[in-house]
């Protein structure tokens, strides 16, 4: 199931590179993170990874959880 999810993301030609390059680490990383851990991990600006989140957001490959984090969705 993930691995069709990140070959998805990956193919995704209505995203951005550096949305699926986030969306693929979301995925691969299911624990709660922040939008600077992931800059961190990612080697990508913050804001490039808070725009990305939040186009990714809206496609429903990641979701906020109750406590604001960022979390990747296998659906």
């Amino acid at each position: 199931m993930t691995e069709e999810v990140v070959r998805d993301l990956i193919q995704a030609r209505e995203l951005l590179p550096t949305c699926r390059v986030v969306g693929v680490h979301m995925i691969l990383s299911p624990e709660p993170q922040t939008a600077i851990e992931v800059a961190k991990t990612t080697g990508l600006s913050r804001r490039t990874v808070t725009n990305s989140l939040t186009e990714l957001l809206d496609v429903g490959v990641v979701r906020k959880d109750h406590h604001g984090l960022w979390v990747g969705e296998v659906r």
